[in-house]
């Protein structure tokens, strides 16, 4: 499991759900469902990290074409190091599942910071 937090202002705030779950975290509680890490980050951070997912997605992806083809998708083209184009496929597919929960997540937080005074911070605007 992996929560991601993004922070919607300049004082990023725990909801009290937040906050027991960091607890059992920390105490071994949630052992049963996998390690779980909280990350705590302003949304132009984590604005870096899903571009940098992107672009490894998109190599992978690259990666399985490639193997699937035989065809270069671009003049500068190097392909990751696998077994195979399942392999590949994998990888690219475990890079989007990331990229996706981290969307979820912030869409949700952006969703209760509109709630909260009727208006997405600056940042967070899209």
């Amino acid at each position: 499991m992996f929560l991601l937090l993004a922070a919607m202002d300049s004082e990023p705030r725990l909801t009290e759900k937040e906050i027991d779950l960091c607890s059992r975290l920390e105490h071994g509680m949630l052992t049963d469902m996998g390690r779980v890490i909280v990350l705590k980050l302003k949304d132009l951070d984590v604005a870096q990290v899903v571009s940098g997912l992107e672009v490894r997605a998109k190599q992978w992806e690259d990666t399985a074409s490639y193997l699937r083809t035989g065809e270069l998708p671009s003049e500068f083209f190097i392909a990751e190091e696998c077994r195979d184009t399942e392999e590949a496929e994998s990888i690219a597919r475990d890079y989007r599942s990331i990229l996706r929960k981290i969307e979820r997540q912030v869409n949700r937080q952006r969703g209760k910071a509109r709630q909260g005074n009727g208006e997405i911070p600056r940042q967070a605007r899209g």
